[in-house]
């Protein structure tokens, strides 16, 4: 089957697209001790860095998502979906690059023009190296996929969204229903992660794919330390429905799969390409066995057919998105009608 990109949203340059979600850096120019001593009046159980740091840069990068560079929530431009795509055995693709005020109504529109495609098997939504700090918009965007219970869901004291206000304009109502795979990151921050958390919720049924994301789940508020050097203090964090604080440690996949960042970042700009310690290798084009193909040989079930006249399909080699599409296409074989006599 031909790989083929389905036409809801133009595309973007794929390595401007992963050179930009990367997160923002700031170089420190203290001593580790130095910036330990500036911070202790401000977070009084702060411990003190290790011997292992030798710079002020790398000891600030292993306080987050504590304490952040002041440059770590750049201000988001461009389309908030930037790409989508439509897999062999019809599973379709959305990568978001951040949550803003634009992506319920973008998320709703694509959600919608899939759901009209009878023959779709699942979606895979990439949340990978997505930010925001827009949480209300989270909330909305998740509507596109099932009833978001907003009852409980706070900054802090304060609501995100009032349950009892109507819903606005840009907030979609549920239109695609099906098997859901939630693709998130280190790099998955702020309102992504929430959105992440909400999705694995409405969405039935869902899985979140990945590492643990980055803890970003809250407000934070300017340090200044002087000498015009200014950091962000961790603040009220999002309160889940029964009074839990959003984790620092950062939301919990069901499925754990880990890639170095710089395998994920040549991924994302080809998931095709084969990776290994950020090196490009040669691949070869034969088929993967997956677990939908299992499955329908345990069953004896024949494969979907594919034209005589078409290349064999290139493998996705992209470790978090191949295994999605596994577990996807298992979804779907395991609700198609069974043979007689196949009590499964």
């Amino acid at each position: 089957m031909k790989r083929h990109r389905h036409p809801l949203l133009s595309r973007r340059l794929a390595l401007a697209l992963a050179l930009t979600l990367l997160p923002a850096a700031q170089a420190v120019d203290l001593a580790p001790a130095d910036l330990h001593s500036r911070l202790v009046p401000h977070v009084p159980d702060l411990a003190p860095p290790s011997p292992a740091f030798t710079n002020g840069t790398a000891y600030l990068r292993s306080l987050a998502p504590r304490i952040l560079p002041a440059s770590v929530t750049p201000a988001p431009s461009g389309d908030a979906i930037t790409r989508s795509n439509l897999y062999p055995g019809q599973i379709a693709y959305l990568r978001v690059a951040h949550v803003d005020d634009s992506l319920p109504l973008q998320l709703a529109t694509a959600a919608a023009s899939l759901a009209r495609q009878e023959s779709l098997q699942g979606l895979v939504l990439d949340l990978r190296s997505a930010s925001g700090t827009n949480f209300a918009s989270a909330l909305r965007s998740a509507r596109a996929f099932g009833e978001v219970p907003l009852a409980g869901l706070t900054l802090g004291a304060q609501p995100l969204i009032d349950p009892s206000a109507a819903p606005s304009a840009s907030t979609p109502s549920p239109s695609l229903q099906g098997p859901l795979a939630i693709l998130v990151n280190r790099q998955t921050r702020g309102a992504a992660e929430l959105l992440a958390a909400t999705l694995r919720t409405a969405a039935s049924p869902s899985v979140v794919i990945g590492t643990n994301t980055a803890g970003q789940a809250r407000a934070y508020r300017p340090l200044p330390l002087g000498d015009g050097l200014e950091l962000q203090l961790a603040a009220d964090p999002i309160m889940l429905p029964g009074g839990t604080p959003f984790p620092l440690s950062g939301l919990q996949p069901d499925l754990t799969v880990t890639v170095s960042e710089e395998d994920e970042a040549l991924y994302l700009t080809d998931e095709y390409q084969r990776v290994v310690r950020g090196r490009r290798l040669a691949i070869d084009t034969s088929a993967r066995l997956n677990e939908a193909e299992l499955i329908r040989r345990r069953r004896g079930l024949r494969p979907n057919p594919e034209p005589a006249a078409e290349a064999p399909s290139r493998s996705v080699q992209d470790p978090a998105l191949a295994r999605a599409l596994d577990l996807l296409e298992t979804w779907a074989a395991e609700r198609r009608p069974q043979p007689d006599g196949d009590s499964r």
